[in-house]
């Protein structure tokens, strides 16, 4: 009995250690649990308190690629207009210190930076002193400027025409024949263009182009810092150096009357005849005529520019054709006719006409002869043509009439030059026209013998 109460102590002892043995065993698996855990939680802290960034931004830049902190390289492109630019960055590790370009900036906040043309880097650090740090870079590239204009043209003599515009790519310039060089100092809208004229390199103080007699072109290429060019022409003209007038010869021609019978015309073209064979017969000389010049060796005489290209009249017949060189003309008129209007037309467009002394071009025809000089005035040449208006009597005057009327002759000469003509002294020679075959109670008419005053005071004066 006692053995088997023993026994059963035995049993119950072997449970209650049982009992305590697995109340231990289920004790420590709880403390490893618990130590596990502890582990987890700090390996998720590391991994949060990383050294990297958590954003990198640029205000109104994009970045080429979705920011990641795992990616470390970055690039962005701004105009050439953009001066500076501001950077955002953040790190999630509160211990971590953040640098860009060596220089530490406070997490979360913006920073400006200043971005010059090309390629700008920014070299971005996040450092806790505890891990290894994490450096991210970032290229910014700034475009060159595109701008190849001018804002101005200044030349040391002249001026440009039109007046400068940066738009206006073409201009002409006039230079005098003194005018042997200009300057031209173009200036370019921004500092970073370059400037070519005639293929060479300007600087501020411009370029100095030898200008030749006549039309030259000088050319202006402004390159912009991107390369792109633009080019500007300026046609520069020279005067040709103006010819000093070879002296020459005139001499006083005298009057020689011709006999009453002889037409106009015929007396015209023998004056002409005889002055082209004085002139031909000149022989070497160095002496000085009334003023005028003889000079030794060939005889060279100035062609005049103060000459007509063409004269017409409203009525009347010709006693020939207008030409340039010939001076004098009569025109035969009908009785009726008062009036005429003279049209002369200059061959140089600078010149200046007068008629009868005056502007106007409407001449009143007075009597049976009317004298009208048409004067045309270059510079200081100075040409008269004389229109000798001979107008028919009425029939009712002629039968009264007892006038003898004497052919007149007015001569002109191509005169070398007029520089002189207002000092020359011009004197009037009244010739009186008389028949010696007819007896002495016929005489003169008083007009014929005003008549012959005018002719020979227009032979003396042209």
């Amino acid at each position: 009995m006692l053995t088997k109460v023993r026994n059963g102590r035995g049993v119950n002892l072997i449970l209650v250690v049982s009992m305590i043995g697995m109340g231990s065993f289920s004790y420590i698996p709880t403390a490893y649990a618990a130590m596990d855990q502890n582990a987890v939680n700090t390996t998720s802290v590391e991994q949060q308190n990383t050294n990297t960034l958590s954003k990198l931004e640029i205000k109104d830049v994009k970045l080429d690629q979705t920011f990641s902190p795992d990616v470390k390289t970055y690039t962005a492109t701004v105009e050439n207009n953009v001066e500076e630019i501001s950077l955002h960055v953040e790190s999630d590790n509160p211990q971590a210190k953040i640098t860009i370009n060596g220089q530490p900036v406070i997490s979360g906040t913006d920073g400006t930076y200043s971005v010059h043309t090309g390629e700008n880097t920014f070299l971005i650090t996040v450092d806790d002193n505890s891990q290894t740090p994490n450096t991210y870079t970032l290229t910014m590239t700034k475009k060159q400027n595109n701008n190849n204009l001018l804002q101005d043209i200044k030349l040391s003599k002249g001026e440009l025409s039109p007046k400068f515009d940066s738009q206006i790519t073409e201009y002409t310039v006039q230079e005098t024949n003194d005018v042997e060089s200009i300057t031209f100092t173009p200036e370019t809208v921004e500092k970073t263009s370059t400037i070519m004229v005639n293929d060479s390199l300007v600087n501020s103080d411009g370029k100095l182009v030898q200008l030749p007699v006549g039309k030259s072109d000088i050319t202006i290429v402004v390159t912009a810092e991107n390369g792109d060019k633009k080019t500007y022409i300026l046609h520069v003209t020279r005067e040709d150096k103006k010819v000093i007038p070879t002296p020459v010869l005139t001499k006083p021609i005298s009057k020689t009357s011709s006999s009453a019978n002889k037409n106009h015309t015929a007396t015209n073209t023998k004056s002409q005849t005889s002055f082209k064979n004085r002139n031909n017969t000149l022989k070497k000389s160095t002496t000085q005529q009334n003023g005028s010049f003889v000079q030794k060796g060939s005889f060279v005489q100035k062609t005049s520019t103060a000459i007509l290209s063409s004269l017409t009249v409203s009525s009347g017949t010709w006693n020939e054709t207008f030409s340039s060189s010939t001076y004098t003309y009569h025109v035969a008129v009908s009785s009726d006719i008062t009036t005429v209007t003279i049209n002369p037309g200059a061959k140089y467009s600078d010149a200046a006409v007068s008629i009868n002394g005056g502007s106007g071009e409407t001449v009143q025809l007075d009597g049976s002869k009317t004298i009208v000089p048409v004067i045309v005035t270059r510079g200081t040449d100075r040409k008269t043509y004389v229109l000798v208006f001979d107008r028919a009597v009425p029939q009712a005057a002629a039968t009264t009439a007892t006038t003898v009327t004497a052919n007149t002759t007015v001569t002109s000469s191509t005169s070398t030059s007029d520089t002189n003509s207002g000092s020359d002294k011009a004197s009037v020679q009244t010739t009186m026209w008389n028949n010696g075959r007819k007896n002495n109670n016929t005489s003169t008419s008083l007009w014929s013998r005003i008549v012959d005053s005018i002719s020979s005071f227009f032979s003396k004066l042209f």
